[in-house]
């Protein structure tokens, strides 16, 4: 699916791994043990139940030592911890940080992937595989929310027991600490959104946080609960108190999570992370099968498949189905799980506050041009639908997707729309067969992908370049690593950038994915945290504000949610593309009980902090 422009080879075939400049990290960190979390709400309705995970089943007790097998070469390679011990996750990456783990500024831990799920852990998880609604949110390190005061104040409980990986004890402080510190810094990611909406954060104990809100916020919670990839990472207050925010590094990692750093090679792009055996979650039922997990950035083709056939590698999503499908045929130790129904659409994020895209008749010009049946049954792999608007297929958004909306504001490929609204903007075809516009200058679009050359998200973008040059817009792909795409895009120096739209998820409303658009007070040329196509719509902001203050099953919330649906397709400030579908291939030949399409357990997204959810689960497999 991916294909990166990486001169190394696989890591099988490196040279020693200690000439690799490795950066060693004697760090260890605690991950969430699950347990029931009653969730009660005052004085309304209470959200839904978390629930805790089954307690890990220690495999029977063996009357005699089992001989170990021999690994074969081809599977050890130059991997410098014991390969039948060891998860190995090849993705695209970009590693590009190997020496710092600060969530809150600009580059400071590498998000990639799979680069750092294992270290740390939310309060909450969010589970989209749970078939009841009550039980999609997990117990991490958090126990219980409640509300109260008309839900301006918020009450979290923590678990008793957690421990950082430096030994010292996770308390109510951590979470105060870390709060007060992002509202007391403005140039941290997320500090104008929490001064924006808490007034003060308390401790009554070493378990208990209350937080006093500004105003009524019913889904204040979800900030504590890992939807996808990010949410609130609390940082251990006796490390960073003293600390400068904005520059330190926190490496080591001292966090709370299952593993710990054993090292890291920045030439060969891996991350080595060690099980931590006083993990305080073991005692609790829960505990991490692989004793080590490696995490590689690698690159689609033959090699990795073969390297996936030899059992070099455990899991990927860089393969594509057709390559895929008939090796799988012939081996009965790989298979494949699809990711679908259950995240926010791919996307074309659309920059509003500069022209020609200021306009909306210039944004729907560009979506005229998505040719929506091709992305969906030849680019996307495997085929994706399309014509749900900003969500997804799922049964839980049934109710979001307003039929008469999507038909009001149909998405479709049309060329010839596209050109009667140029044409109506004043943007008329010159010599050179280039629009110009009313100020005589030609129209120029800068779309940015860091997904690199042959993924599907670059090959969208693309598309859109070739369809924008038939009806003479000039407009540059630009392939980047992700840190330097995302400096671009958040200080809005792009016009067009491919990615999953910051969504909703099935099971949740889709109060986040609205909010993510809320108007940003950051000035052009600044870093946002939110709202990077700098979208401003005096109603839909209106309309929200209402939303937020409401609880999600509140029968006043459906007329808003239809009306912010309407200002969205009206003005169409991203354009929602094809549903979102991953595969991810893997072998069982050293660990199973892998999620399946059969057998869903959890959603085998290894860039989301649900992979703590799959980890327990894993069983040895049968080698060689």
């Amino acid at each position: 699916m991916s294909t990166r422009n990486i001169t190394r080879r696989t890591f099988l075939r490196f040279s020693t791994l200690a000439a690799a400049g490795a950066v060693s990290a004697a760090c260890a960190q605690t991950a969430p043990a699950p347990t029931a979390a009653p969730v009660k709400a005052a004085p309304t309705p209470a959200p839904p139940v978390a629930t805790a995970l089954p307690p890990t089943v220690a495999p029977a007790v063996p009357t005699a030592t089992p001989v170990k097998k021999a690994v074969p070469a081809a599977a050890q390679g130059q991997l410098p911890v014991p390969r039948d011990e060891t998860f190995v996750i090849v993705n695209a990456g970009p590693f590009v940080v190997f020496d710092s783990f600060n969530p809150y500024i600009p580059n400071g831990a590498d998000s990639s992937d799979s680069a750092n799920i294992v270290l740390y852990e939310p309060l909450w998880y969010y589970d989209p595989a749970a078939t009841d609604p009550k039980k999609m949110f997990v117990s991490g390190i958090g126990d219980t929310w409640t509300y109260d005061n008309n839900y301006q104040k918020l009450t979290l409980r923590i678990r008793k027991g957690v421990a950082w990986n430096d030994g010292k004890p996770f308390t109510s402080a951590d979470i105060a600490f870390t709060i007060r510190m992002l509202m007391e810094n403005e140039k941290l990611v997320g500090s104008q959104s929490w001064r924006d909406q808490v007034d003060k954060v308390e401790t009554p104990d070493d378990l208990t946080v209350v937080l006093t809100l500004k105003r009524p916020l019913p889904r204040f919670h979800y900030t504590f609960i890992a939807i996808e990839s990010f949410s609130f990472q609390t940082v251990a207050k006796h490390i960073w108190e003293g600390k400068d925010p904005t520059t330190f590094k926190n490496w080591p990692p001292v966090t709370t999570g299952p593993y710990r750093v054993k090292q890291a090679y920045p030439d060969l792009k891996m991350f080595v992370y060690e099980r931590r055996d006083d993990y305080w979650g073991k005692d609790a039922g829960y505990f991490p099968r692989p004793k080590y997990i490696a995490a590689l950035q690698g690159q689609s083709g033959a090699q990795l498949l073969l390297d996936l056939q030899q059992g070099a590698v455990d899991v990927t999503g860089l393969l594509d189905l057709p390559v895929f499908e008939p090796a799988m045929k012939t081996d009965p130790m790989l298979g494949y799980t699809d990711i679908r129904g259950t995240l926010s659409p791919h996307g074309f994020h659309l920059n509003c506050a500069v022209p020609p895209l200021d306009k909306p008749e210039a944004r729907w010009a560009l979506a005229y041009l998505v040719n929506y049946q091709k992305y969906g049954e030849v680019i996307s792999r495997p085929k994706a639908g399309w014509g749900n608007g900003p969500f997804n297929s799922s049964a839980a958004h049934a109710k979001y997707r307003n039929k008469d909306i999507l038909a009001k504001y149909k998405q479709e490929y049309n060329p010839q729309k596209a050109v009667e609204l140029l044409d109506k903007l004043g943007y008329k075809s010159g010599a050179d067969g280039l629009r110009v516009g009313p100020d005589g200058k030609p129209i120029f679009l800068e779309g940015y992908s860091y997904y690199g050359t042959g993924h599907q998200k670059t090959e969208f973008l693309n598309d859109l370049a070739a369809e924008c040059k038939k009806v003479g817009i000039d407009m540059a792909v630009r392939l980047a690593q992700q840190p330097a795409a995302e400096q671009a895009v958040f200080a809005g120096k792009y016009n067009v950038y491919v990615r999953l739209p910051s969504g909703s998820n099935a099971g949740m409303d889709p109060y986040n994915m609205y909010n993510w658009l809320r108007k940003t007070p950051t000035p052009l040329g600044e870093r946002t945290g939110w709202n990077w196509n700098r979208w401003d719509n005096p109603t839909f902001n209106d309309l929200l504000l209402k939303v937020a203050a409401i609880t999600p099953d509140d029968p006043a919330a459906m007329p808003l949610y239809d009306g912010l649906l309407e200002e969205f397709m009206k003005d169409m400030p991203s354009i929602p593309l094809v549903e979102t579908v991953f595969s991810r291939f893997w072998s069982k030949r050293f660990w199973g009980n892998f999620p399946t399409n059969e057998n869903y357990y959890a959603e085998p997204c290894y860039w989301c902090l649900r992979w703590n959810l799959i980890t327990p689960k894993l069983v040895p497999g049968p080698g060689f």
